[in-house]
Order: structure tokens, then sequence, then C-alpha cells
């Protein structure tokens, strides 16, 4: 059985949404950073930089959460990655273009929030002003389609939704997205992402 060492939330949440919307069992192992046993010996025989998540398939380690879901993918249900060469790239485009232009804006606030970092107002507004700028693009990018890549619910939406729903700590007027909006809480009524948030 496979196994994820991480959280229910974070960058953890990408696998194991994906392994419940496959329907593939697996055994969520969780480490509590707060605890600092991402940085027990133990832990660091898995991933030597400490982070999570982690996953263990027999004696195979795979770390970087990304990677993770593309392994899950080419292992379970290959068409989750993208039907065509083309889909598939697309889906690892905006699953990239998230984590480097959305995520790191919104861990500012997550991060504050959390009392990770200091509470810094000119850094909230940096990043907010920032945030405007690729959520636009997104909101444009989604007008006319059900999903990131169209009418099919692929990896893509399980990438760039996890990044968005960090989104609750940006104080983000959705009024000026109404269409990434509706997509976010379509994707996130699925019953593999209500699972994976509450295992």
């Amino acid at each position: 059985m496979i196994k994820i060492f991480g959280s229910k939330l974070g960058s953890t949440l990408r696998n194991n949404w994906l392994l419940n919307e496959l329907e593939v069992p697996y055994e969520l192992n969780p480490i509590n950073l707060k605890e600092r046993e991402n940085r027990k010996s133990e832990f660091l025989k898995l991933n030597p930089t400490g982070q999570i998540p982690v996953l263990m398939d027999g004696d195979f380690v795979l770390t970087e959460s990304m990677a993770i879901n593309e392994y899950i993918g080419m292992k379970f249900k290959p068409e989750i990655l993208g039907d065509t060469p083309a889909k598939k790239a697309e889906a690892w485009k905006w699953s990239l273009w998230a984590y480097l232009n959305l995520q790191r804006y919104f861990e500012e606030g997550l991060y504050q929030a959390l009392g990770i970092r200091e509470k810094n107002d000119e850094n909230l507004k940096v990043a907010k002003e920032k945030l405007e700028v690729y959520l636009d693009i997104l909101e444009n990018h989604l007008i006319g389609k059900k999903f990131i890549l169209g009418d099919k619910f692929t990896v893509a939406d399980i990438n760039v939704g996890v990044t968005m729903s960090y989104a609750k700590y940006s104080e983000l007027d959705w009024a000026k997205y109404p269409t990434t909006a509706k997509w976010l809480e379509l994707i996130t009524s699925r019953p593999s992402y209500l699972k994976a948030v509450r295992e």
C-alpha cells in the first residue's frame, strides 16, 4: 500500500486528493511540523531536506508533491494527467505556473496568520499586488471553461486548486474573480477533496 508522510493540508493535500479521486487505498502518516517531526532522523532518511510530503510505494521513495502526483497518475490512471501530449504539457504548465507565481504570495498571508513569520503589513501589501496580476490571468483563462484544461477534471485542477486554497489567508476580493471562485467551489465540492481534508 502507498504511504504518504505529511499532513491533511498544505502541499500534501495534492497527493491525498488525487489518491482519493482515483480511489487508490493509501496510508497517511501525519508529520507534525510544529513538533519538528520533519527534522527527526527517521524522517530525514526519507527526505534529507525535511520537507513534506513524501511518498513510499514499496521500496520506492519520492518527494515533491507535484512529482508525486505525476507518479500516482502514471501508475493508476494516466488520463488524469491529460489525455494527449498537448494536454499533459498544459497540465504541467498550469501546475508550475500556480506554484511559482501564486503560491509564494499566498504563503505570505498564511505564514503570518500561523505565526511562522512576523506580522508585516508592507509584505502583505506587496503580495496582494502581485497576486492581483496573476489572478487576472487565471480568471481570464477560466472564462468559458469548466476546468483548467476545458471539460475534463485533471491533475491540473488539483495542483492549482491546492495553491488557490491558500487564498483564505489573503483577504482576497472574490468579487473580482467570479469565474475563478465558481471553479474553485466546483472542484472543492468533489467527494475526493472533502475526504482528503477530513481524514
